[in-house]
């Protein structure tokens, strides 16, 4: 079981590009990544089910995961406008 502060789980992630928000979460990459990542959740708590800390972890998965989503949806924007200016 990770600990505090531990990755507990790496994924790679092969998404192509340009990417924006809508495409992003309807490819079969991301809904893969994001089910794989739910089930990484779903154990967790098995596991930790009578701690407090049962769901400090996953929200703090799920936080990251929309956080990295939107930087992702930010990036391919930014990249996006400086393709335009060129």
């Amino acid at each position: 079981m990770p600990h505090p502060g531990r990755i507990g789980i790496e994924l790679t992630v092969n998404l192509p590009r340009p990417r924006d928000q809508l495409s992003t979460r309807e490819h079969p990459e991301f809904l893969r990544l994001r089910r794989q990542l739910f089930d990484f959740i779903k154990a967790i708590r098995a596991v930790t089910a009578n701690s407090a800390k049962a769901l400090a972890l996953p929200l703090a998965l799920l936080v990251a995961f929309e956080v990295w989503a939107r930087a992702i949806h930010l990036q391919s924007d930014s990249l996006a406008a400086a393709e335009r200016r060129l």
